[in-house]
């Protein structure tokens, strides 16, 4: 008898069924899931304290604040930083899955030399001394790739370069760099920003705003905080994606055609909006686009009916705070001239530096001497430049340094790339990652994760205000990797190119002085701030110290002695400040109806800098808008040791409305008396604080008195004076007073 369908489905029913009734698959079934329960290469739930760290996310086209949920020291997620204002609490996809890359099997471990077809492992003093040599070697025949517009890494990196004697320093393709150029065609210099959050109508042609163009997570708060002031957002693209999902109004054209598009509205507008014809050039403007790009024709080329274009260019006129972006899809890139099309039609608006308009922002500062300024990496063109070399049109580098970039896979003509990589004469490879041009590279020298190392990043294409954020290390090295910015500035001095900077902690710092910012230190947990102490006294006036939430401690000013130890027992770990006397400052907060009240050592979120003679305190609340910096210290002069032995100690409030709506604040302090503050306890007597007012300041004026003595109305009455020979009538027993009194007593 054969077996059909039926007869085997009843034979694996019946087997089943067997098994059930078995004892020993259950007893074998346990047995493995104890033993696979203690696996060791199961992840194991880790306990310890809970902190949230700023750190910073260039994994995409833009570079944002983010927060690191760390437990133990160990991060385990990134989320959004509401005081970053490119993030506003915001993250984007790459954002979130940042964390889990710190771990990922691709990464590259160590610094590995090329083996033949493999590569071997090598010391990082070994992979230093060989690229000290190589750039010896090379002399001016070296070029550069960075990934990273925005970092001061590339600006080391370009640096070295441009000391070796070559110009060879290029950034990957972006949008940033045509923009720039469109800028200039139209006579203006600087970075290209929008202000997207302070328009009242956003015109997108090709600009996937919540998908992939820009700062996706500003993006994506600024429309969300735009429901519910009633802007509205028109997509103009050849398809339907996130953002024309969701905006108010879909123009479907015809692929490429965006600048097309907007060429077609300057002309309706040149025509039919005011009088502009006092502008310099604008005859000749509105000339060319009204001759090149007829309604007609745009509306052939486009596929937009012409009536759409026309409605289109009426709703720009009658905006208050129109703004147009101009940007390809996806990957496929723009170029001056299409990008210059939105710029001319947000000049025609009279939308260029302005509230919700295009915002003019100044290029970042150079501080390593030879480093290339952006606007000159902008200019020199990398697709050109490699593909000259795979044709043989240009000579190959002798060393070719790739930073944060992936050339050989990410170039329009990945085959072209690879051809010219091929043909450098030794290329290493900074990437954290084993990519497709890690994977060509002679050398690798793994930088550290974005978590494991200081990081910086200015005013990234397309940020509506100039920014500079900086984020310092989360976590120590999971691998053996070390920071590209300090390998290069260690390899640069070895090859006898020294860039004037020790550390890329000095190269950051530098730069943040050049923009005028101020540092402020670490966040620390509420346990270590108690610990926290810095001396503000004035030279030989005594001492007090600034403590870790901004309170003014010890007040070592009463001539009592505060013996605490010698050495290491005088700087002992944990010992809190003491606070002699009662003091602080309260906050009241008044933003969008709310009123929030309460002192500012108590601020859930405090930021600590103690970089003698000022001490810095930053105060936020994630309850009101306002962000409040204290700087406390006592005149330090250099060589004037007068002025500063003063004995005065000043506090300096700054407050930021970080916030969208007003904000009112209002501090008021508090101090006690410190007249009699020690003998007081002792003393009968009364302290008193008087307030003097004269010449626009004010004074409180602390005094003491003794408390008055009642005058005697009787003669005291004597009990007993033990004057005479004997004790009278007091009963004596026992010995110890002795037969009579004392003499004297």
């Amino acid at each position: 008898m054969g077996l059909d369908r039926r007869s085997f489905i009843s034979l694996v029913a019946g087997g089943v069924t067997g098994s059930l009734f078995t004892p020993v698959i259950w007893k074998t079934l346990d047995d493995v899931s104890i033993w696979t329960q203690n696996w060791s290469w199961i992840p194991r739930l880790q306990y310890g304290e809970e902190l949230k760290v700023p750190a910073l996310c260039k994994l995409g086209s833009d570079a944002y604040g983010i927060k690191v949920k760390t437990v133990a020291g160990r991060p385990v997620v990134a989320e959004g930083n509401p005081d970053h204002p490119l993030s506003l609490g915001g993250i984007c996809p790459l954002g979130a899955a940042s964390v889990h890359l710190l771990y990922s099997p691709s990464r590259v471990k160590n610094p590995k030399l090329r083996d033949g077809s493999s590569f071997k492992d090598i010391t990082w003093d070994e992979a230093e001394e060989l690229l000290a040599g190589k750039i010896k070697e090379a002399g001016a025949n070296v070029a550069m790739v960075s990934g990273d517009e925005t970092g001061s890494v590339t600006d080391v990196l370009s640096a070295l370069v441009g000391k070796a004697g070559s110009d060879k320093s290029f950034l990957m393709p972006g949008e940033s760099a045509p923009a720039s150029a469109a800028l200039a065609m139209l006579g203006g210099d600087g970075q290209v920003g929008y202000d997207i959050e302070n328009a009242n109508y956003v015109l997108l042609l090709g600009a996937d705003a919540l998908g992939s163009w820009g700062n996706v997570a500003r993006n994506g708060k600024a429309f969300s905080a735009s429901r519910e002031k009633g802007v509205k957002f028109v997509y103009a693209g050849p398809a339907q994606n996130g953002t024309s999902a969701v905006a108010d109004s879909w123009i479907p054209c015809a692929p490429g055609t965006e600048p097309v598009l907007a060429f077609g509205l300057a002309a309706v507008i040149a025509d039919k909006g005011r009088d502009r014809s006092f502008w310099p050039g604008f005859a000749a403007f509105a000339a060319f686009v009204q001759s090149s790009y007829p309604l007609d024709k745009v509306a052939e080329i486009t596929g937009v009916p012409a009536a759409a274009i026309s409605g289109l260019a009426q709703e720009l006129m009658r905006a208050g705070r129109p703004l147009v972006l101009t940007a390809a899809a996806a990957g496929q890139g723009l170029g001056a001239y299409e990008l210059a099309a939105g710029l001319s039609l947000n000049m025609l608006l009279g939308r260029v530096n302005t509230v919700g308009g295009v915002r003019i922002l100044p290029w970042a500062p150079s501080v390593v001497e030879s480093a290339a300024d952006k606007k000159a990496l902008f200019a020199n063109d990398l697709v050109a430049y490699l593909g000259a070399v795979a044709d043989g049109g240009a000579d190959a580098p002798a060393l070719l340094m790739v930073y944060g970039a992936n050339p050989a896979y990410a170039l329009p003509n990945p085959a072209k790339a690879q051809a010219a990589i091929d043909k450098a004469g030794f290329v290493v490879s900074f990437s954290s990652f084993m990519d497709e041009t890690a994977a060509m590279a002679d050398l690798i020298m793994p930088d550290s994760y974005a978590f494991e190392r200081l990081d910086d990043a200015y005013s990234p294409y397309g940020s509506g205000q100039p920014n500079y954020s900086v984020a310092a290390a989360v976590i120590k090295p999971v691998f053996d990797t070390r920071p590209t910015g300090d390998v290069l500035l260690s390899a640069a001095a070895k090859a006898e190119l020294a860039l004037g900077f020790e550390t890329f902690e000095d190269v950051v710092k530098a730069k943040a002085e050049a923009l005028g910012s101020t540092v402020i230190g670490e966040e620390f947990a509420p346990d270590d701030r108690q610990t926290i102490a810095m001396p503000v006294g004035g030279l030989c006036a005594g001492q007090v110290y600034l403590a870790g939430d901004g309170r003014l401690a010890h007040w070592d000013i009463f001539n009592i002695v505060n013996f605490t130890g010698y050495g290491a027992d005088n700087y002992q770990v944990g010992r809190p400040p003491v606070f002699p006397l009662e003091q602080g400052f309260a906050l009241e907060v008044s933003s969008g109806g709310n009123t929030v009240q309460g002192y500012l050592h108590t601020e859930p979120e405090i930021r600590f800098s103690g970089e003698y003679p000022i001490g810095t305190v930053e105060f936020k609340n994630p309850d009101h808008p306002l962000v409040i910096t204290q700087q406390t210290f006592s005149p330090f002069i250099p060589l004037n040791e007068e002025d500063s032995a003063l004995p005065a100690i000043i506090v300096q409030f700054t407050l930021k409305n970080t916030g969208q709506a007003p904000a009112k604040g209002r501090l008021v302090g508090w101090l006690e008396n410190a007249v009699a503050v020690q003998s007081s306890k002792a003393l009968d007597g009364f302290r008193s604080n008087r307030a003097i007012r004269r010449d626009g300041l004010a004074m409180v004026f602390g005094s003491a008195r003794a408390v008055p003595q009642p005058e005697s109305h009787r003669d005291p009455i004597v009990l007993a004076d033990f004057e005479a020979e004997d004790y009278g009538d007091w009963a004596v027993e026992g010995e110890a007073f002795g037969p009579r009194p004392a003499t004297g007593t």
